[in-house]
């Protein structure tokens, strides 16, 4: 498991479901690809579609909604990724494809 994150923070759901924290980067409008640093809490749920959909493009594609947070848990933004899937995945670091990230 990874060790704790640190600096920003955000919330990854799959739907209207939570699964995780997570560290991100990539998260601007109209992206294509965001890379997702896992920490320690790894939650099934979201280790359950990477391993699923990992580099189908043509499988199982769900909506994300990643939230960045506040010193205080608090959301700041919203960054969706329409049609998403895991195209890579290392260790703790997921690498998202997705139809063009939508900035809320």
């Amino acid at each position: 498991m990874g060790g704790s994150l640190v600096g920003p923070k955000f919330a990854v759901s799959i739907g209207s479901l939570q699964v995780e924290t997570v560290q991100a980067s990539g998260l601007s409008a109209g992206s294509r690809e965001v890379t997702i640093v896992r920490g320690p809490d790894q939650s099934q749920a979201f280790t359950d579609w990477i391993e699923q959909s990992v580099g189908n493009d043509a499988g199982s594609r769900e909506a994300l909604l990643i939230t960045e947070l506040n010193s205080r848990m608090e959301p700041v933004r919203r960054v969706r990724l329409p049609h998403a899937y895991p195209s890579s995945w290392t260790g703790e670091t997921v690498t998202v494809q997705c139809d063009g990230a939508i900035v809320e």
